[in-house]
Formats: C-alpha cells, structure tokens, sequence
C-alpha cells in the first residue's frame, strides 16, 4: 500500500482542529506522518522521547499566540516558502542539535516568525550563528548581560556600552574561559568594542545585542 502524501494546503485544513498545532504540522507535512506516534515508531525510541519534549518547547511558546496569527501564518505557508523553510529549519535543528539552549531559542524565534511572518535581519543573524554557540558560551553570555550595566548615564555612550560588574569579574572559576566566550560573541559581531581594562570588561551593544537580550527576556 502506498504511503499517504500529505499537501500542504490539506495539512493547514487538518491543522485548524487541533489548534492550529505546530507538532501536528510538522508530522504531516514535513515528516509525512499522521501523528506523533507514527514518527516515533520510525525513530530510535531515545531520539523520538527527546524530539516529543523537545516540541514542547514550541507548544509552550505558541500559547503566546491567537488563533488567527496562526491561521494567517499557516494559510500563507504554500505561497511562502521562504517562512516554511525558517519553521522546517526550526524543527529540524530542535531534533538535531546537542543543546537545550538551541531549542529554546529556536521556539522563541518560531514565534516571532509567525507573529510577523518573517524574521527581521537580526533575528536571522541569531540564527545564522547559533550553531557558534554551546550551552556554557550561551549561559556565560547572558550572565554577563545580567551582571552588566550601562556606563555612566551622563556619557554619551550610556545607550551602547555596558560594563560588567565587579562581582561578576572576581569569580574565579573558569575565567579565562569566560573571557574567551565573550570574545566568541564579538567575533560573531552580537557585541562590539570588547575591552577589558582596569579589572572591568566593557562592551558596546549593538542592534543583534537587544534583539537577542529582547528574544530572551533579559533587562
């Protein structure tokens, strides 16, 4: 018997039931099976556990949605194929990668996408160089953002530069480590201007700086 073939626009019908269910999307069109389930008997028994709690991220995050961001997002999918490469990008980088980080960032991103029906050029910089980044790099970069402050507010400089606070800088463990990730996220161009001088760090924030301390809901 011959393997059902889920159309797109059929997909998006079926989807309305079910409310509009990026799970449910994801298993009948882009792996072509019923249901959740059914992808699983076709997956190591390991993998499938983890790709079922790893969509429990998007499910989490699309709760932040209406029906009809949704409904609109998914009806404009079969002539959008730019944003269903960006959603197909997005569950299959949550299958794949090793850090829960990744994941979490990629449902974030998912949201975005369909609130707006595309993604900003920052948020394609977030994740064009995610894969860059492991969980530590991740986590030491926004502890740093938490511990840092914005310089002397009477400068001109009080709306770009940030300088890490003294707390942060005298722990001990790893510091070299910290230091190199901090360097890692410069390179990657999500900060600018990274100094370190008279035992403090300091940096400038730049346009992927706040969308990404936005998309993560860091102050």
């Amino acid at each position: 018997m011959s393997k059902q073939k889920y159309d797109i626009v059929d997909v998006v019908e079926e989807i309305v039931g079910f409310g509009y269910s990026v799970s449910v999307f994801a298993c009948k069109y882009f792996y072509q099976v019923s249901n959740l389930e059914a992808l699983s008997n076709s997956m190591d028994a390991y993998i499938a556990d983890r790709f079922k709690q790893r969509l429990e991220y998007f499910v989490f995050e699309h709760k932040q949605l209406t029906d009809k961001e949704k409904k609109d997002f998914y009806q404009d999918l079969s002539s959008n194929k730019q944003n269903l490469n960006y959603l197909n990008d997005f569950i299959e980088k949550a299958r794949t990668t090793t850090y829960e980080y990744h994941v979490e960032i990629l449902a974030k991103l998912s949201v975005k996408l369909i609130k707006n029906k595309g993604l900003n050029y920052y948020d394609d910089v977030i994740l064009s160089y995610l894969n860059n980044f492991n969980d530590e790099d991740l986590n030491i970069f926004f502890s740093a953002i938490i511990a840092s402050s914005f310089l002397d507010p009477t400068t001109k400089l009080k709306d770009k530069y940030r300088v890490i606070s003294n707390e942060w800088m005298e722990l001990e463990d790893d510091k070299e480590i910290r230091y190199f990730v901090l360097r890692k996220f410069e390179n990657a161009n999500f900060i600018e201007d990274l100094q370190y001088k008279e035992n403090q760090v300091i940096f400038k924030c730049n346009n992927t700086t706040y969308q990404f301390i936005d998309l993560m809901c860091i102050d």
